[in-house]
């Protein structure tokens, strides 16, 4: 069962991201105003504090969730805003509708 409470919208967009001492360039796979899934072929421990940059947004400060295989979860600091999700293109209005609907 998924035990997410926020709306994931299937991503595909590149993102700088920096942690103590390292930095590279990843693709977010998914993402929601919590947080986001992002490629990663090196084991990145749980807790690792990272800041992704998106072109044309402020910095994401966030924390490893999980990681498997090529892949790992990162959770927000703080959760993104309506407004953010807009900037990249995402309908949160339209998410948070077919959510409620589903539920109900």
């Amino acid at each position: 069962m998924d035990l997410r409470a926020e709306c994931r919208f299937p991503t595909d967009i590149e993102a700088e991201c920096r942690t103590a001492g390292r930095a590279w360039t990843a693709r977010l796979h998914n993402i929601s105003v919590g947080g986001c899934m992002l490629g990663c072929t090196d084991g990145l421990p749980t807790g690792t504090l990272l800041r992704l940059r998106i072109r044309g947004m402020p910095a994401i400060d966030g924390a490893i969730a999980w990681h498997h295989r090529a892949h790992a979860g990162v959770r927000f600091r703080d959760p993104l805003s309506a407004a953010m999700l807009e900037q990249l293109g995402l309908a949160p209005a339209a998410a948070i509708h077919v959510k409620l609907a589903a539920a109900g």
